[in-house]
């Protein structure tokens, strides 16, 4: 069984990675920063360097649901 991740500090806001590859969604954190989280969507975009025609990638953000950020 994996441990999940866990955020420390004071932030109220917690970020997420969310991508879509090949027809499935995968979600990456939580991350208590957004440059965390942009770091790792950086990180997955240059994985699949040729980018699947399908590849759509953002970051997420939450207080008490999730929404999209703009970066």
């Amino acid at each position: 069984m994996s441990q999940g991740r866990s955020i420390n500090g004071d932030s109220q806001c917690a970020y997420r990675v969310v991508k879509i590859a090949f027809g499935h969604t995968q979600f990456f954190g939580p991350y208590s920063t957004l440059s965390a989280a942009k770091g790792k969507r950086t990180s997955e975009s240059n994985y699949i360097s040729s980018g699947p025609p399908d590849l759509k990638i953002w970051i997420e953000k939450t207080h008490d649901g999730w929404e999209k950020v703009d970066v």
